[in-house]
């Protein structure tokens, strides 16, 4: 039995050769890098060389919080999904690492591997601006505008001001299934990434809606499991190890040494975010603690 591990990424290399470098041969990665990267890093091909690596794609440019996102972590699951002998995915950011032994991921599949883990919840959620409908009724157009350069910003929050002012919203057909979001990295099984996968190409008008949504990834997944017969068997935990503080200058925080102790202590597979060289001394603790020479 493999797994895979599933990763949109967009800088940070060396950090990603360390967290493809991890893994041993139970488990296969699939890579998508965003198109504005620098594809002719030389670490890069050190990437590409590594056996387990199935995948390596720049397919689309990834702006944050952009339908192409989505159109990524689609691309991720469908490929892996072809891998007959892979039975449990993984999806991460270029930013996480894994904070377990690969002996400690094969054991917890074993016994959970019947179950998704996915952090969710149903619309209205009070913790989203208007419920989360806000998301989804106005067109955004992070695709088209980089949101996180002060210009980009005040062209999508000035197109979403008019069309709230002109009163236009989007039509949400009413058979449309009730939506649902929550945290895009999560882990599940390869029942849960086929029926993704055989959803979405059956049901090509409901994943069309999803394009200008605002973060479409934090509602996608979420909306067509928790409508499926998986419902019951999601966990909603993403077993992450996530600070969603303001600190070392990002929120969530860019971790650094003083999370160890709290790392060493979680139950959870994945520690995220790792930003250099903030980073530097806590993912060195980490590799040596949880290398996968390490059997216990």
């Amino acid at each position: 039995m493999k797994q895979a591990i599933l990763i949109t990424a967009y800088k940070n290399y060396s950090h990603l050769k360390k967290l493809v470098d991890f893994f041993d041969d139970d488990f296969y990665v699939f890579i998508h890098l965003d198109k504005k990267s620098n594809i002719n890093d030389p670490i890069i091909d050190e990437i590409k060389a590594n056996n387990n690596v199935k995948l390596f794609s720049n397919e689309y440019i990834v702006n944050w919080a952009s339908f192409n996102h989505l159109k990524a972590i689609m691309l991720l699951i469908s490929s892996a999904q072809k891998y007959k002998e892979v039975k449990y995915f993984h999806l991460i950011t270029g930013h996480d690492f894994p904070i377990k032994t690969c002996n400690y991921f094969r054991e917890f599949v074993e016994q959970n591997g019947e179950k998704q883990f996915i952090a969710h919840f149903p619309l209205p959620f009070e913790g989203w601006t208007n419920g989360g409908y806000e998301r989804f009724d106005y067109y955004n157009f992070h695709d088209n505008f980089k949101g996180t350069s002060r210009i980009g910003r005040r062209i999508i929050m000035s197109i979403v001001f008019l069309q709230k002012f002109f009163k236009i919203k989007r039509k949400i057909d009413k058979n449309f299934p009730a939506l649902w979001g929550g945290g895009t990295w999560c882990s599940f099984n390869d029942e849960c990434a086929s029926y993704l996968i055989n959803y979405t190409e059956e049901n090509k008008d409901v994943y069309n809606r999803f394009k200008h949504t605002y973060c479409a990834e934090e509602m996608y997944i979420h909306t067509v499991v928790m409508n499926s017969h998986l419902k019951n068997t999601v966990v909603n935990d993403d077993i992450r190890y996530i600070d969603w503080t303001l600190r070392n200058n990002n929120r969530p925080a860019n971790l650094d040494k003083t999370d160890i102790d709290y790392v060493l202590k979680s139950y959870k597979l994945f520690a995220r975010k790792f930003e250099y060289p903030i980073s530097e001394g806590l993912l060195k603790e980490i590799i040596d603690r949880f290398s996968s020479n390490i059997i216990s």
